[in-house]
């Protein structure tokens, strides 16, 4: 998997930045773990630093089962951020670069979306 960082295109993170959007905004994170403690550990280290932010969670669900379709997802977590550009700065930070091996080794497939109430 390739570290986040060199996923991130430039280009479509400045027309993010760019973009209004209703706030605040949820950010949907749709997780298989590959190594969990790695995971819970990121987390440990992340969450000061997005509350700090103003960010919070808002749900987390471990996946029970499945009813329709197949989902290999471990966990569900969804995290409320004052607004988008808070979102792109705890994951641009120098922080969050030191601490994103622990979620790299921790993860075997991340689904992330932004989302808004209607």
């Amino acid at each position: 998997m390739k570290k986040l960082e060199d996923r991130i295109d430039e280009n479509k993170l400045k027309k993010l930045k760019n973009t209004v959007f209703p706030t605040p905004i949820h950010a949907i994170n749709y997780i298989e773990f590959s190594t969990p403690q790695y995971y819970r550990l990121y987390g440990l280290f992340l969450a000061p630093y997005a509350i700090y932010k103003k960010a919070r969670p808002v749900w987390v669900g471990l996946h029970e089962s499945n009813i329709v379709g197949e989902s290999k997802d471990s966990e569900i977590v969804i995290i409320e951020y004052p607004n988008h550009n808070t979102l792109i700065d705890i994951f641009t930070s120098k922080y969050y670069a030191k601490i994103n091996w622990l979620r790299e080794k921790g993860v075997k497939r991340l689904g992330f979306s932004i989302s808004q109430k209607r």
